[in-house]
């Protein structure tokens, strides 16, 4: 059995998945096994992937039906064998000695610093893991998710590495195309008590130019049915860490982003929704004066 499991959905990455496994072939870190789960592609993808796997052992192939990130990276946890499992993009890529010292097992969860890749520039976040730090406190794991479970450091699933005992039946809902990321993220921190961070070699993010509403748009409905699952999820991970509510305030934000032309033609829809009407007393404390005045007027009147 492998310590650790690499899991990469591919979907017509031809231009980057050689540079994103080359990056994890090239670890000084060897005891693992790379899942590359091919989901339809129409490229050359599978072709470099079967060139992989005849090359080294440790590259395993597993093809399925286009059905989206969510189903790929599924069927890469029903089929890994490590100790540990790890998410990567087939866009993205990982600097040298990334997997060093991730067999810790005093830690229920590793997360690595990241990089953002764009238009050939590098750059590091602000919000970031800038040094390494080992959180054994309640409190200090508390402190830790609830400052950065609107960013980037929490919000995906890449960029750590998680127990897979613990993570058990937890799977990524494939009826969301959008935060189903985070929502794969809150279940596992529920049963997180240790967390470990490594400001070290980075995992690098491939970023698009498009914006969010353009890349995700989607109706009011949809934004609504996936706040749900992200509310429920929330909430208990409220339970489990005592975290605030108020990081919960930007997923509303983004969806309503998303949503956008269609939220303006639907704000009934929105505001007069009783699911939303409960997600908005969850994060009521922590809207600003301007928003809640908003909030009150347009939810009287439509309602």
């Amino acid at each position: 059995m492998p310590t650790l499991s690499v899991i990469i959905p591919v979907y017509n990455a031809e231009n980057t998945l050689n540079e994103c496994i080359d990056s994890i072939l090239i670890q000084e870190f060897h005891d693992f096994e790379i899942l590359l789960i091919d989901d339809g592609s129409k490229d050359n993808s599978r072709a470099i992937c079967n060139d992989y796997a005849i090359k080294d052992s440790r590259v395993k192939i597993l093809y399925k039906e286009n059905g989206g990130v969510s189903s790929a990276r599924n069927m890469g946890l029903n089929h890994a064998q490590g100790k540990w499992i790890t998410f990567i993009d087939a866009d993205d890529y990982i600097e040298p000695e990334y997997f060093h010292n991730i067999n810790d097992e005093a830690f229920d969860l590793i997360i690595k610093s990241y990089k953002e890749l764009r238009n050939s520039l590098i750059t590091t976040p602000t919000a970031n893991i800038h040094s390494d730090a080992s959180l054994t406190a309640p409190t200090d794991v508390s402190d830790f998710i609830s400052r950065h479970l609107a960013t980037m450091v929490l919000r995906g699933p890449c960029g750590k590495f998680y127990k897979r005992e613990l993570i058990g039946c937890t799977r990524f809902n494939e009826n969301m195309k959008v935060g189903e990321d985070s929502c794969f993220v809150f279940n596992y921190l529920t049963t997180v008590k240790k967390i470990k961070l490594q400001a070290g070699a980075s995992y690098i993010v491939r970023c698009a130019n498009a914006s969010a509403a353009n890349k995700y748009g989607c109706t009011v409905e949809y934004a609504i049915q996936s706040l749900q699952f992200l509310y429920d999820a929330h909430l208990a991970l409220q339970e489990a860490h005592a975290i605030s509510s108020e990081s919960f305030l930007s997923y509303i934000g983004y969806f309503k982003l998303i949503s956008k032309s269609d939220w303006k033609k639907n704000l009934k829809k929105w505001y007069a929704d009783n699911t939303l009407k409960r997600m908005y007393q969850y994060i009521w404390p922590h809207l600003a004066a301007k928003q809640k005045i908003e909030y009150r007027i347009l939810s009287t009147l439509l309602s």
